[in-house]
This record gives C-alpha cells, sequence and structure tokens, in this order.
C-alpha cells in the first residue's frame, strides 16, 4: 500500500473515533418486577374434637396435621391467632389439619401459670407431614411444695410479726397494771381517810387519783384491743394467760368510784364527809346543806341536838360557827338550865364562854346578838347568871 493510501485511511479512521466519542451514549435498564408476596393460607383453623369425638384419621386428602401433646402432670388449653380452639387432657394429645401457607400463633396454656409461645408457619414442604408441638414436661410437685413452703414461710413471717407486735402491747398494759398495782391502795386510801376526815383534799391526792383514773382508762383501751387482735389471729391462749399473770387490771367500778369523789370534790353534788359530825370537825362548811338547811337550822337534826349546840359541845371552828350564824342559827336559847345550877339559864353564849372558850368565837356570838340570859328575869338571878359564867371559864380562857 502507498504512503498515500495508509495516510487517507488513518485520517478516515481518526474522524469515526472523534464523532464517536462526541455522542452521548445511553444504557436503558430494563426495570424488575417487585416480588410477588408469599400467599398465606387463611384458611380457618379447626377446632380440637371433644374427647369423645374421635381423631380424624390422616387421609391423602389433607395437607398435613398439627398435633398437640399436652404433658403428663396437667391439661392444657390451645389457643391458635387468639381464637381458644379447644382443651387437652393431662397426658393426651388431639390434632388438627392444616394446610400450606397457614400462619399460626400458637399460645399452650397448662392453667397453673405456665405458658409456651410458639409461631408455625406451614411450607409446601410440609405436606404429609405431622407436626407436634408438645407442652414441656414440670414437676408440678415441686412446685407446688416450693409454693407451700414460700406460703409457711410467708405465714411464719405474718405470725412472728404478730408476736412483735403483741409483745409490744403486753410491755405498755404490764407498765399501766404496774402503776394502777403501785397507786390502787393509796388513792383508796386517799379517798376514804379524806371522807372520814382523816386529811384534807390536796394536790397530791388530786394528782394520785387522776393518775390512777387515766392509767386505768388507757389500760382499758389497751386491753380491749389486745384481745380483739388476740381472737382474729390464734392468739387467745397467750392472751389469756398474758391477762392472768397481771398484777393488777382495770377496775371499773373503782374508777368510777374515784371519777364521782374527783367531780364530787369540785362541784360538791353531795357530802365529802361520810357524815356530818366528820363535817363539823373538818370545817366543811360545804357538806353542811346535805344534813340540814335554814329552814332546820334550830332543830335537833344531829343526833338529837341543835347544829349550834352541836358545834359548841364539838368545839368546831370560827369557820364553823360563822356559817351557822350567817344561815339563821339563833344564838339565844332559854330554854335549859345548868345541870348543877337549875337556876342559871345553859345558854348557847355561856356554853360557848364556858365549854369552847375560844375567844373570836364568843366575839361571833356577841356580835350575833347572844345574851347570857333573858332580860325579863331579876337583876338578882341576872348577876346569878353572869357570876356562874364568869366563875366556869377556865383561866387560860378568860376573855
Amino acid at each position: 500500500m502507498s504512503l498515500k493510501n495508509i495516510l487517507l485511511f488513518f485520517c478516515f479512521f481518526s474522524f469515526v473515533l472523534a464523532d464517536i466519542s462526541a455522542q452521548e451514549i445511553k444504557v436503558v435498564k430494563k426495570k424488575q418486577d417487585p416480588p410477588k408476596p408469599v400467599k398465606r393460607n387463611t384458611k380457618p383453623i379447626a377446632q380440637l374434637k371433644d374427647d369423645d369425638e374421635p381423631e380424624p384419621v390422616h387421609t391423602p386428602s389433607v395437607f398435613g396435621y398439627l398435633t398437640f401433646r399436652s404433658n403428663k402432670g396437667a391439661g392444657m388449653t390451645v389457643t391458635v391467632n387468639d381464637t381458644l380452639i379447644g382443651k387437652i387432657k393431662a397426658a393426651a394429645f388431639k390434632k388438627i389439619p392444616v394446610d400450606s401457607g397457614m400462619t399460626m400463633n400458637i399460645s399452650l396454656n397448662d392453667g397453673q401459670g405456665n405458658t409456651k409461645d410458639t409461631l408455625i408457619n406451614i411450607e409446601e414442604s410440609d405436606r404429609g407431614k405431622n407436626i407436634e408441638l408438645a407442652f414441656p414436661e414440670i414437676d408440678y410437685e415441686a412446685i407446688k411444695a416450693e409454693a407451700l413452703r414460700l406460703k409457711k414461710e410467708e405465714l411464719q413471717k405474718i405470725r412472728d410479726l404478730l408476736v412483735l407486735e403483741m409483745n409490744g402491747m403486753e410491755a405498755g398494759i404490764k407498765s399501766l397494771s404496774a402503776i394502777l398495782a403501785e397507786i390502787k391502795n393509796q388513792v383508796a386510801a386517799d379517798t376514804m381517810s379524806i371522807r372520814m376526815g382523816e386529811k384534807e383534799f390536796n394536790t397530791e391526792t388530786r394528782f394520785r387519783l387522776e393518775r390512777y383514773i387515766q392509767a386505768s382508762k388507757t389500760m382499758q383501751d389497751s386491753l380491749q384491743s389486745y384481745t380483739a387482735k388476740a381472737a382474729v389471729n390464734d392468739y387467745k391462749n397467750q392472751s389469756a394467760d398474758f391477762i392472768k399473770s397481771l398484777a393488777d387490771k382495770p377496775d371499773e367500778k373503782a374508777r368510777k368510784g374515784f371519777e364521782n369523789f374527783l367531780v364530787l370534790e369540785k362541784n360538791r353534788t353531795r357530802s365529802l364527809s361520810a357524815n356530818v359530825a366528820i363535817a363539823f370537825k373538818t370545817s366543811r362548811v360545804e357538806d353542811f346543806k346535805f344534813y340540814f338547811d335554814s329552814a332546820t337550822i334550830d332543830e335537833p337534826v344531829i343526833n338529837g341536838k341543835k347544829p349550834l349546840m352541836y358545834a359548841i359541845e364539838q368545839k368546831a371552828s370560827v369557820k364553823v360557827f360563822k356559817y351557822l350564824f350567817a344561815n339563821g342559827a339563833d344564838p339565844n336559847n332559854f330554854r335549859t338550865r345548868f345541870a348543877d345550877n337549875d337556876q342559871v339559864y345553859a345558854t348557847p353564849f355561856a356554853l360557848a364562854s364556858i365549854q369552847h372558850g375560844d375567844p373570836q368565837v364568843v366575839k361571833l356570838f356577841f356580835d350575833a346578838g347572844a345574851k347570857y340570859h333573858p332580860d325579863l328575869i331579876p337583876k338578882r338571878q341576872q348577876r346569878l347568871n353572869n357570876r356562874y359564867v364568869i366563875e366556869h371559864i377556865k383561866p387560860n380562857k378568860r376573855l
């Protein structure tokens, strides 16, 4: 080939390459179809046969079977896709026909808190098969024994807490019982001594009374709570023994008596003194109203004697005579005469001067208008009366 021809070929080839590179080359990709979803079988799930119905016989026309087997210790219920399809007794099995494409969420429940959940997809490869789903064997006796042990343990804890609580209540009741035993006799002695005029009501007596009453009430409430709790917690025998062991128990009658005594001392609804003699002896003029009043103050209401004469005889205090005169006692009584001189009038004024002798008391008689003798008797007899009184006044009691 000549040089000319070679050059022409080279030029033509270069032109063709340039033209090809200048062109836009487009590659068209073939679209792929999306994967087709696998169609699942929506055929209804068969119900388990009852115990008295025969199990289905495997036939070539049935795709396959799914067998449910319970364990030896308990029966079970079978739920498929949230639908209960039946029950199976312990150590038994039942089966249902299945078909290709079925999806089953299966839940087996033994009714004793145990379940087995399984998801099963029936594929074409399962044709002619008998798929078995068994509930695992469980040692129910061991579970029951453990549950019983835990229950006993819990009951023992409850019992221990009860005993602890009861012991605490017993400690409180014992303390109250000791207080009652300590002060009950003293309080009873206090009230008796006051009633008999041997001592007066004071702050210490009031404190003991109030302490006993409060302790008695608190103990009574505590015992009620204690016995009520013992009754419902099988603790009766222990509680009975404990109550017997107490040093002292609430005495409702005694407590009421002490409460009434406090009210009596404050309000004087009846005589604080056991009798009128004690009222005079202790100068408890607040008690006099329970034995006589202004209408009977000059009557022989005290062992056949008038209150004024009785007060002189008992050498009562100034307080008593002030009360008697303030409530209308008559200081002049000219009916009686002295036993050793029937010419002399044994007037209250004369008796007060001779027998009582307290200048303050005598002055009270004088201020009340008392006289040694009647004004109408002769002067000679008046002087006789005055001389008798003066002669019989003891030297250490002269006015």
